[in-house]
């Protein structure tokens, strides 16, 4: 059963909190994701479950979705 919201390339973050991800591989049960550590200034992975991360919707996502509101006021 693979229902997962995520695929390699989106963009997460834990939802308690922290940096943007980006997740690199996807399995039922976990989800591995980069990320870049202002603390020690380096490259991160990391490994949790699925429920533990939220999608953070890009910029580009939103004015896409705003601009397909506008087109259906036409």
């Amino acid at each position: 059963m693979s229902d997962t919201l995520f695929s390699p390339g989106d963009v997460v973050s834990l939802r308690s909190g922290g940096p943007a991800m980006t997740v690199t591989e996807v399995t039922p049960t976990a989800i591995t994701c980069l990320w870049f550590s202002e603390q020690d200034q380096t490259l991160r992975t990391g490994t949790v479950p699925p429920i533990a991360l939220a999608l953070i919707e890009s910029d580009d996502e939103i004015e896409d979705a705003d601009d397909e509101i506008e087109d259906d006021d036409d």
